[in-house]
């Protein structure tokens, strides 16, 4: 891959590292449904807001690319995308996120290469699972249960394991929207794809959360905390998504597996430094065997560029 692709991969995974230490803080605020949703909706006004000069047409316009480019957005495809993209995969992540320490929750995610990689096993024609994979699957899955289940005597290390599960099945459902991005054929350039589907699943989450949590409490002494908090999580979603969906769509998932690791390194450094979360051996011997198993999978000789890229999309 060339340098630039690498250099925006450390980009993603710092951005969504930060966003750890920071989701947790404005938890302490709000429910864990109202962030999701305001996090989203914010995200996706500015991506779409971007695309006006991005793209240097109105949003009722579909960009076309090619000459005999297809002319169907596929609504219905997009919001599928939002549904279990933003909506489901955000909604049980912030909940379990809210009920577990920050850097725990960083660590789970580490998973999240290891879903997408047996996701794409099944979804994505050359992104084939091998048995030296299976191993690193084994091990990699085996940190992520020392991590959330174990803790040592005498210490709270603020690991909850239902929080720990909760994120754990989110990444499915994170993984289901990324797969269906990288599929996507329709007519809207990419940004607007993320930027329509992150507002679609960002207002599913604040209806859960009127329903849920009840009405956000914009009279609180700490709203101007929160909507610099939130503003920020929906910067990092907003810049880090536009630039993995379209990594995604040109490079293997199970070649990039390997960078994705270091968003929850990110995470549960930032957390130990700015959030006081101790340092345990669980969470030590965990991450180091979701480490081993990330460059195992990572170490499979195979090209990384996909062999029958996408309609291309900026």
């Amino acid at each position: 891959m060339p340098i630039q692709v690498y250099l925006q991969v450390l980009i993603c995974t710092l951005l969504w590292g930060s966003a750890f230490p920071v989701a947790k803080t404005a938890l302490g605020i709000i429910g864990p449904l109202n962030a999701a949703g305001l996090r989203f909706t914010l995200a996706g006004l500015i991506l779409l807001s971007l695309s006006l000069f991005i793209d240097r047409k109105p949003l009722s316009t579909h960009v076309i690319y090619g000459n005999a480019g297809p002319q169907n957005p596929r609504w219905g495809y997009v919001m599928l995308v939002g549904f279990l993209g933003t909506c489901l995969f955000y909604g049980m992540f912030f909940t379990g996120v809210n009920l577990t320490s920050a850097s725990s929750a960083a660590a789970v995610d580490a998973a999240s290469p290891i879903v997408s990689a047996v996701m794409a096993h099944f979804v994505l024609h050359h992104d084939r699972l091998t048995w030296r994979k299976a191993i690193a699957l084994t091990t990699a899955f085996l940190g992520i249960l020392v991590i959330s289940v174990l803790k040592p005597a005498g210490v709270n290390s603020g690991t909850n394991t239902l929080g720990c599960l909760l994120i754990l099945i989110s990444l499915f459902f994170g993984a289901s929207g990324t797969m269906l991005v990288i599929r996507y054929t329709g007519s809207l350039s990419l940004i607007r794809l993320t930027g329509f589907q992150m507002c679609f699943g960002g207002a599913l989450l604040l209806l859960l959360a009127f329903l849920r949590e009840g009405i956000i409490p914009w009279h609180s002494p700490e709203i101007g905390k929160l909507a610099l908090l939130i503003g920020w999580l929906a910067i990092v979603s907003a810049a880090a998504f536009r630039i993995w969906y379209g990594i995604v769509r040109r490079y293997k998932v199970t070649s990039l597996s390997v960078f994705s690791f270091l968003s929850g390194t990110w995470g549960v450094i930032l957390s130990i430094l700015f959030l006081g979360d101790p340092i345990t051996w669980p969470l030590v011997l965990g991450g180091i065997l979701v480490v081993i198993g990330v460059i195992q999978m990572h170490l499979s000789g195979e090209g990384h560029a996909r062999p029958v890229p996408p309609e291309s999309m900026p």
